[in-house]
């Protein structure tokens, strides 16, 4: 992403908990990664975190990508799931990611949440079973 993206020059910084293992195909697992952090690089003004931890309720895999872009109105986070579905028509896109990404999680027993930031921006979390 961040050749992708070099032009935005964004700073994209991530941690990673040792030892995580998803119970998911490797390339579903990049596929939902990728999506995630492609929708955050297209809309962050200027940064973009990616964690990944263990939920320690749950001890699911916890993937946790946040930018500091404008985020999506409350009434439409659900929405932005929805096949085809652009919020904006300003940034480059078919509308499947997200629906993709619910899809494959959903597959592997894991889930999707978007929500707003407090002061901005949009998380994204990605929860799997853990392998």
């Amino acid at each position: 992403m961040r050749r992708l993206y070099a032009h935005r020059e964004l700073t994209i910084v991530h941690t990673a908990e040792t030892e995580l293992l998803a119970a998911v195909d490797p390339n579903d697992l990049d596929e939902m990664v990728a999506n995630l952090v492609d929708n955050a690089c297209k809309w962050a003004r200027g940064v973009v975190s990616i964690k990944a931890t263990r939920d320690t309720p749950t001890g699911q895999l916890l993937i946790t990508i946040v930018d500091d872009g404008p985020g999506i109105p409350a009434d439409a986070l659900n929405r932005a799931f929805a096949p085809g579905e652009r919020l904006d028509e300003a940034k480059p896109g078919s509308g499947l990611g997200l629906a993709i990404v619910r899809d494959l999680a959903t597959l592997h027993g894991g889930s999707v949440e978007l929500s707003n930031g407090r002061n901005g921006g949009l998380h994204a979390e990605l929860r799997l079973p853990s392998a």
